[in-house]
């Protein structure tokens, strides 16, 4: 278990319709721009479920891995992507303390 700290740069919210056992499901899933702007590292992009964070916010997130590969052949690229725990749902924090 990972565990990632930082500010919403930005929240995205996709709608998921379809059909598992026979029954409709439809639900907004969002994926967020995290960024920790002290630790010199990249924005990071991650899929909080159904939880939308509210941009300028600063939130403490327990992820885990989901590694996955697009392409085919020689083509083919390896990928990371990071997701919450449905049990461990962001929580806000505060802010860290400017240097």
């Amino acid at each position: 278990m990972l565990t990632v700290s930082g500010k919403c740069l930005s929240c995205h919210p996709q709608k998921v319709e379809g059909t598992k056992n026979g029954k409709n499901y439809s639900f907004t899933k969002h994926r967020c721009c995290i960024h920790h702007p002290q630790s010199g590292m990249d924005p990071i992009y991650i899929n909080t479920g159904e939880t939308p964070l509210i941009p300028d916010k600063f939130y403490k997130i327990m992820v885990r891995t989901r590694p996955y590969t697009v392409g085919s052949g020689e083509s083919k690229e390896a990928r990371v992507e990071l997701l919450t725990y449905k049990d461990h749902p962001p929580q806000e924090i505060n802010p860290p303390a400017a240097k």
